[in-house]
Parts: structure tokens; sequence; C-alpha cells
């Protein structure tokens, strides 16, 4: 992890410790289960509602198709930190900060180095449903998305070569809840990358796309019991 990520995560961190201790707070003030609750159903829920969450989770990129990272890439590991706030009802919205590791398994296609990074930040856009207690079934797609990256292990030297691209994502995760609190989850994403690589003219359909699936699993931290709105219209 770069010294770069580990300073952005620990101010993500402090702003959520903060964030924790104002919502809880408001919570203890405001009884939020009314007498009238809401019907329980698989799109909505009063008393399951939730205001933020903050996850981190481990991920297995899985390259694919017929590109660059598919042909030529082997996924070895990866991690997300996820921060979301629901602004209506199961309606969210999530800022999302990955890095997924590679490992070369074809120079010839790609160059002579042996590890590549992907550092990937994008907003989501998603929603939950509710199918049983305690289970949650949560769909994203990535609004925005930037990607950094880093190829590194070169033969001659130990210098690194970057490259950027934009990176639309797509998701789903089914989460448990352990705790009102806590939840434990597991997800799986479809993301694509449109790169500025330069590369020669017969190889750049090769290089200006990349995709990849990534498997994963984490621990997700829940904080208040009413979205955004309702916070303001109730």
């Amino acid at each position: 992890m770069s010294l770069h990520s580990v300073i952005k995560s620990a101010f993500i961190g402090l702003c959520l410790c903060y964030s924790f201790v104002g919502v809880t707070q408001e919570d203890k003030q405001n009884d939020i289960i009314e007498d009238t609750e809401e019907k329980s159903s698989v799109f909505s829920s009063k008393e399951r509602q939730r205001y933020m969450a903050f996850s981190v989770g481990y991920q297995n990129p899985i390259s694919s198709g017929d590109n660059f990272i598919g042909s030529a890439l082997n996924g070895k590991s990866g991690y997300d930190l996820r921060f979301k706030l629901f602004v209506y009802k199961q309606f969210f919205l999530e800022y999302n900060n990955s890095l997924s590791y590679f490992k070369v398994g074809n120079k010839a296609l790609v160059g002579n180095y042996r590890k590549s990074r992907f550092e990937g930040n994008f907003l989501y856009v998603g929603y939950e449903f509710l199918p049983l207690p305690d289970f949650r079934v949560g769909v994203n797609a990535a609004l925005f998305g930037k990607t950094k990256i880093t190829n590194s292990g070169f033969n001659l030297g130990e210098g690194i070569q970057q490259d950027s691209g934009n990176l639309s994502s797509y998701g789903l995760y089914v989460a448990y809840e352990i705790h009102s609190h806590v939840s434990l989850y597991i997800d799986y994403s479809y993301r694509s990358i449109k790169t500025n690589i330069k590369a020669p003219q017969g190889l750049e359909s090769f290089f200006e796309k990349g995709t990849y699936n990534t498997i994963g699993f984490g621990v997700m931290f829940i904080m208040g019991k009413r979205d955004l709105v309702s916070r303001f219209l109730n």
C-alpha cells in the first residue's frame, strides 16, 4: 500500500469516527422507531433503515477478456475501502477506493516488467433489497471512476511506469447482519478500464480497454437509523 493510500485511509477513518459519535448521539436523542412503523418488505423497512456505513474488504481480482489485462495479467490480491451514505430509504451513494495487484504472465504482450497495481477511485449509486431478516442484497454501478496503473519490476532497473484511465464498475453484494451495527459481506464486481495508454497503431485496440472481475469479502460498520432525506423531513 502506498503512503498516499495510508494517509487517505487514516483521514477517512478519523472522519468516520467523528461521524459515528455524532450520529450515535443524535439517535439517542431522537426515538427513531415511531409507534406507527412502516410495514417491512423486500423494498423498504423503517426499522432496518440506515444512515451511513463504512466497510473494509479483501478482494481477488480475476482478469478477463481479449485485452492486455485478460491476455497478459494474472490477479493476485487486493483490498477496498468504502463509505456509503443512504440518501433515501435503501438508495445510496458510495465512495470506493480500491487497490488490485496483478502479476505479469506474458511479458511478450505487455512489456518487460513483472507486476502491476491498479488503484481505483469511483462513486457508486446503488440500492439495497431486504429479502430476509438479517440479510441485505445490494446492487451498484459506478457513476464516475478513475484508475491509476503502476507497472514495476523491470529487469534493467527499479523504476516504475504509470498509466491512467476511466473506470466503470458494476456489482452486487450479500450482507449478513451479525449485529445492528456490524455486517459481514461477500461481493462481486465487473470492472472495465478505458485507458490512456499510448500504443502502436496495430496494438491500440488491445491496450485501449481492459476488463477484470473481483470477488471479495469484508466487514461493514453501520451508523445511524435514518436516511439523509428523512432526517430533514421528520
